[in-house]
């Protein structure tokens, strides 16, 4: 399988993105970043679109807050993802679930608008 990127017309494949801060940023209810090195998703999503097509498969093998699975999923890819620590896992879930599995004073938070 030969590799793909497709950059748009006009566009580099040198991107600059600004850090994760406001209403992106994934917050514990002390107001705690939950991981310091959350990416984009507007960044992620680029990428993405970038090096694959609709239906594709994507693989995101150290998970985080699973920002490249749900850009996957907002650009019709299909994504396998893993995750070791338990926080960051819960957190992940959360982004598509709308609320923390079992994690107590955990804020609730959904990319999608509905925060729980």
């Amino acid at each position: 399988m030969r590799t793909k990127f497709n950059c748009p017309h006009g566009i580099s494949n040198v991107w600059q993105r600004l850090p994760v801060n406001g209403s992106e940023r994934l917050k514990t209810s002390s107001g705690k970043a939950v991981h310091l090195n959350q990416k984009p998703l507007d960044l992620m999503t680029m990428l993405i679109n970038a090096s694959s097509e609709s239906d594709d498969v994507v693989w995101e093998p150290f998970g985080g807050l699973f920002t490249a699975s749900l850009a996957s999923l907002l650009t019709r890819r299909r994504s396998y993802a893993c995750e070791i620590d338990p926080t960051y896992f819960q957190y992940g879930v959360s982004r598509f679930t709308g609320r923390i599995i079992s994690q107590s004073g955990v804020q609730s938070h959904s990319l999608f608008g509905n925060d729980v």
